[in-house]
């Protein structure tokens, strides 16, 4: 009796604890996007989403979407450096490139010359982005809530519910 009490407790407080953040299943490698302000972010191109080079579209992977303009202002107000990461970005260009489209642009990232989808342009540098000025593309996507301590403990409490019930003759 005790240890079926001792198990219930503690199943109740994992029901109570906190969330797990785990991302989506993707294609794309942990190494390819950044964590921030409650979104994935990815450097996807080198090139516009109106170039003749345009990467795919962000629902080529499940979850990604283009990112609003207040978005890429974060993002150039606060993420420059660690996509530049020291001289090594964090890319994701061959994951939505054709093979001769791989690398980036750090340049473009340093002067503002991003956006996401077409006339979504972060104020960073105030030029619209087209043919003769490309800018690079990112994509985001939304970091979804998992439960997985609630999981858990309903997983537990079956087990007991499964050890406590005697076969009947």
């Amino acid at each position: 009796m005790k240890k079926l009490l001792l198990v219930s407790i503690t199943a109740v407080m994992l029901m109570f604890s906190a969330w797990s953040n785990a991302g989506l299943m993707t294609e794309l490698t942990e190494d390819t996007y950044i964590t921030s302000n409650g979104l994935d972010w990815t450097w996807a191109s080198k090139w516009g989403t109106g170039s003749t080079a345009a990467p795919e579209q962000p629902t080529f992977h499940v979850g990604w979407r283009y990112a609003t303009t207040q978005e890429l202002d974060y993002l150039f107000e606060n993420l420059v450096n660690l996509f530049l990461n020291s001289g090594s970005p964090i890319e994701s260009t061959a994951f939505w490139n054709d093979e001769n489209q791989v690398g980036v642009n750090q340049g473009d990232l340093s002067g503002g010359y991003i956006m996401s989808g077409a006339n979504i342009m972060s104020y960073g540098n105030g030029l619209i982005c087209t043919g003769s000025t490309p800018c690079d593309t990112f994509y985001v996507r939304e970091r979804v809530e998992v439960p997985a301590p609630a999981s858990i403990a309903l997983w537990a409490l079956a087990l007991v519910a499964l050890r406590s019930v005697r076969k009947k003759t």
